[in-house]
């Protein structure tokens, strides 16, 4: 399957999740909307990103603009995402924002860049090779850093159709890029899904 046709059968996924939902933490595959929101916590404690510019990578309905409505971080925020219904509902709730196709914004450069749960869908062969490509793409456009979340391999239970990374790849990753950044790797919060060991991740590039 090509990487088009992937994209496609994993929009369509979260198409149906969206439409059966609502804008909801089921709507963006998300168990529920504490899980989710710790998430996006987590992922913008990357700095104090007040009024910086900002992308959302995989936007899905604008919680993370949400998020920072609510602890009255103000931000020139835009959104993408490969999900139609997605972006439609972030215009009309958040006309100030923009949400948009990543090709819109091919030669834009923001000051942070996040995505969180972009890399959580099983892609087949394709998932290293996606989140690497992703991230090189996003660090040669963020001004002062990027965040993402993934799933780690070391978690105590895996679900199916979902992609789960080795944080020590993703170490070795940023090392092979041959930039200068400061890397932090954090597993220091714990979900409810979890007991023993953290389920997920949560990476920091900062220039």
């Amino acid at each position: 399957m090509g990487n088009k046709d992937r994209n496609q059968e994993i929009a369509e996924v979260y198409r149906s999740l969206f439409i059966q939902h609502g804008a909801s933490a089921h709507g963006v595959r998300w168990d529920d909307e504490f899980q989710q929101m710790l998430r996006l916590k987590i992922l913008l404690g990357i700095a104090d990103i007040s009024n910086t510019k900002i992308l959302d990578f995989g936007c899905g309905y604008g919680q993370m603009l949400n998020y920072l409505k609510q602890q009255n971080i103000n931000v020139d925020y835009t959104g993408i995402d490969l999900v139609d219904e997605y972006l439609e509902f972030g215009r009309q709730n958040y006309p100030e924002a923009r949400f948009c196709q990543q090709q819109d914004i091919e030669n834009e450069t923001f000051d942070y860049i996040f995505l969180s749960g972009l890399f959580t869908a099983d892609r087949g062969d394709d998932c290293r090779k996606f989140w690497q490509d992703t991230i090189r793409w996003c660090f040669s456009r963020a001004s002062k850093g990027i965040a993402f979340n993934m799933w780690s391999k070391y978690a105590e239970f895996h679900m199916e159709k979902r992609y789960y990374e080795d944080p020590g790849e993703v170490f070795r990753f940023v090392k092979q890029m041959d930039i200068r950044c400061n890397l932090t790797i954090r597993n220091d919060y714990i979900t409810p899904q979890d007991r023993f060991s953290p389920h997920d991740f949560t990476v920091y590039l900062q220039k």
